[in-house]
């Protein structure tokens, strides 16, 4: 008899600690959606345009994402909702880099467990190489300056071999590069308003390395360097003297200059 209420009591404590567990898993997923929308609504929008409300809103989520993870991990479905899981994904994507690196690895087992697609994890794993100033692995990023130019991070050719090319509109890009190189990017604005100033002139070293095109975009892949090295850009009687710094040992420099 005394066996048989210890198991009762054993299962009634089982019950319990499984409708406790079900209802806080009721509240986390109703939380996590709650994120995801409100995150997707906020990325709708050019960050630039955010009113410290919205910045706070966003800090907020990030805080909440980062708790969740170190408490419960990445919930999945069945869990929780679909959307609830991928809310995971929408915050990490726009949290800083430190963020970003120490979930690095829940991000990829998600893309595993198909919480999350595998073009996704690229996209993860290309932003934090570019927030790095490092060459991009899977060939996700592009970025677009003041005027209109795009322009591509290259691919590291060392990380991974033969990579199709990105789909990109037609254009010049670099599309490939390896650490053997510094990739430099610059953008030559007029000093009276925000202008591509074409075909300006850019020397290193008194020899001619190339020129802007017509919106004053240049791109070109430099042999490595960690010293300081000084480019002179030149357009009919102006010139203008610049000093690159890569003593942090980046893979690309993205510079402007006002002539």
């Amino acid at each position: 008899m005394r066996k048989f209420c210890l198991v009762l009591v054993v299962l009634s404590y089982v019950a319990f600690g499984f409708a406790q567990d079900k209802q806080t898993l009721k509240q986390v997923n109703n939380m996590l959606e709650l994120i995801g929308k409100g995150t997707q609504s906020l990325h709708k929008q050019d960050m630039s345009t955010w009113t410290p409300e919205k910045i706070a809103i966003q800090e907020n989520n990030i805080q909440r994402i980062d708790s969740l993870l170190s408490r419960y991990g990445w919930l999945k479905p069945p869990q929780v909702s679909k959307k609830a899981s991928r809310a995971y994904y929408e915050v990490l994507l726009y949290a800083p880099i430190d963020m970003q690196k120490k979930y690095q690895n829940e991000v990829y087992s998600a893309a595993k467990s198909k919480a999350i697609k595998s073009g996704e994890y690229y996209t993860f794993t290309d932003r934090i190489k570019i927030l790095e100033n490092k060459y991009q692995i899977f060939g996700t990023q592009a970025k677009t300056d003041d005027v209109g130019n795009l322009y591509f991070i290259p691919i590291d050719t060392t990380l991974i071999n033969n990579r199709k090319l990105p789909i990109l509109p037609p254009g010049e890009y670099i599309y490939f590069s390896s650490p053997k190189f510094v990739t430099l990017f610059i953008h030559i604005y007029s000093q009276e308003r925000k202008e591509g100033v074409a075909d300006a002139q850019i020397y290193l070293n008194e020899n001619k390395i190339g020129h802007s095109n017509a919106r004053g975009f240049f791109q070109i892949n430099l042999p490595r360097f960690r010293n300081s090295i000084e480019l002179r850009i030149r357009k009919g009687t102006t010139t203008k003297t610049i000093t690159l710094n890569n003593t942090n040992n980046y893979d690309w420099l993205d510079e402007t200059v006002y002539l």
